[in-house]
């Protein structure tokens, strides 16, 4: 009877371990997704709390640490690399710390739910961006 009860605790540990992997999995697809590279479209370059996001010569964020990430909205924190390109790409950039608050959620048949805005600030500086019609990432001036 002991022996019964132990193989039945441990299959309900298994279930239940079992359970939440699934749960998370579920909630994790259905997150709206970010875009990660900014020459990209809308195939493969989509995530759910992506590590990196590429837009542009002048923009990297890596290193993100989420703070909040549900249907409606997404922030992080990370490091951004801005490069002016003065005297030219290779030399000039440097790291700044900055927070990236994603919000407008749209629907696309490639990726599914995304985020199509968000705004980038780091000191005094901010700047707003936008998924284009081609799913690529666009900025006043780009």
């Amino acid at each position: 009877m002991k022996r019964a009860i132990a193989v039945l605790a441990a299959f309900m540990t298994i279930v239940s371990a079992v359970l939440a992997v699934a749960a998370a999995s579920a909630s994790a697809s259905s997150a709206p997704k970010i875009q990660t590279d900014g020459f990209g479209d809308w195939s493969q370059t989509w995530r759910v709390h992506p590590g990196e996001i590429v837009f542009g010569s002048y923009y990297c964020v890596k290193s993100r640490h989420y703070w909040r990430y549900n249907g409606t909205h997404a922030n992080a924190n990370g490091r951004l690399f801005l490069d002016a390109c003065i005297p030219d790409c290779a030399r000039d950039g440097h790291f700044v710390n900055a927070s990236i608050a994603f919000y407008a959620v749209r629907s696309h048949i490639g990726p599914g739910k995304y985020f199509s805005r968000f705004k980038m600030t780091w000191g005094s500086h901010h700047r707003f961006f936008w998924i284009s019609r081609h799913g690529q990432i666009l900025w006043p001036g780009a």
